[in-house]
């Protein structure tokens, strides 16, 4: 007959071991707020902006080619700055480029850390002493375990190598694997 408190545990463990992954991740690397690297106006402007360089605005110096080549080069784009309707200076805005590369870096950091604390919650899954209450509890490290396993994979997959990802997967695939042989075996 199925034991409805057994469920429970399993799933209660897991779940809080998946939150505790991912709040332990948070609080040794910070996730990256785009509000840190780009300006954001919240407000329309109340009058519509006039292009650079027509009639009703006076001429400023815009971006040559070779400005506009360095910007590209740099990953950004050609952002004017207004004062009521008319543009009166530019610059190179690379604000998403950073904001991008720093979400890597914090997606790269928490595939690491919710890798390493999944396989420990693993191994301790499949090595507590075997009881009633502790076979519950075990299988919902396991579940937590795999569950942060494949969250930080997820997280971090479109950033894996071409022959990395597929060895990750072969990696996540034979644990899946070892924990049903080991579990099923016993």
């Amino acid at each position: 007959m199925l034991d409805l408190r057994k469920i429970l545990v399993i799933f209660i463990v897991a779940t809080l071991f998946a939150i505790f992954v991912w709040a332990f991740a948070e609080a040794v690397y910070p996730a990256p707020k785009y509000e840190d690297f780009c300006r954001q106006e919240y407000y329309p402007r109340a009058i519509a902006a006039k292009e650079p360089g027509s009639a009703d605005c006076p001429k400023i110096e815009g971006p040559g080619s070779a400005e506009q080549d360095a910007c590209a080069d740099r990953h950004g784009f050609i952002q004017y700055q207004y004062d009521t309707e008319c543009p009166i200076s530019w610059a190179c805005e690379t604000c998403q480029y950073e904001y991008d590369a720093a979400r890597k870096q914090f997606n790269y950091y928490f595939f690491i850390i919710s890798s390493v604390l999944g396989l420990i919650a693993i191994a301790l899954g499949l090595y507590l002493p075997a009881s009633n209450v502790n076979q519950w509890i075990s299988t919902g490290f396991m579940l937590g375990g795999l569950v942060s396993l494949f969250i930080g994979t997820a997280r971090y997959f479109g950033e894996l190598g071409r022959f990395t990802k597929p060895a990750i997967i072969l990696i996540e695939l034979l644990i899946v694997i070892y924990i049903f042989y080991k579990k099923i075996k016993s």
